[in-house]
């Protein structure tokens, strides 16, 4: 939001980017406060509440659409920001820190969408192991999304100080 605002007191123009800046901007609040719910839905065995797989798949796909939401919005936050000075009058503090670290943090959000996905959608109940397991690869995966969330304010290009000059008469 500070962002946006700063933009509006810059006067900078209203590019696409600035558009998707916003919006991405606009779902994280959203998700950040659903994020909330995440720890109070999770499996129930006992709820008569689900489908043909059972309750269990049911709240586990409650709780990872909340984490989908929330992954994908703070990602598409930090991208819009991003491609925002980008676009911007400012395109040349982004350097290849930035790019890297942006697609580190995308590749490693995409790639627990999907593992999550594809395990619940071939969830096989009384099995009692996820269709592609948790392995390595998405435990290290874990580690850099949250390593990413961190690190993402720190990520982005430094902005001037904004000036104000003030005439006493």
């Amino acid at each position: 939001w500070f962002k946006l605002m700063r933009k509006q007191l810059l006067r900078e123009p209203n590019t696409l980017a600035s558009r998707f800046n916003q919006f991405a901007t606009y779902t994280l609040g959203v998700s950040s406060n659903l994020w909330l719910c995440l720890w109070i839905i999770g499996p129930n065995p006992k709820d008569p509440l689900g489908d043909a797989d059972g309750p269990e798949i049911f709240w586990w796909s409650l709780h990872t659409g909340i984490f989908v939401f929330y992954a994908t919005s703070a990602y598409g936050a930090f991208l819009g920001n991003l491609l925002d000075i980008f676009y911007g009058p400012r395109y040349e503090v982004i350097c290849w820190t930035h790019k890297a670290f942006a697609i580190v943090y995308g590749l490693s959000a995409a790639y627990l969408v999907f593992v999550y996905a594809y395990s619940l959608a071939n969830f096989e109940e009384g099995k009692g192991v996820p269709a592609l397991g948790s392995g390595i690869f998405t435990q290290v995966a874990d580690f850099v999304w949250m390593a990413c969330v961190l690190l993402a304010y720190p990520a982005m290009p430094r902005e001037p100080p904004l000036k104000q000059e003030t005439l006493v008469i």
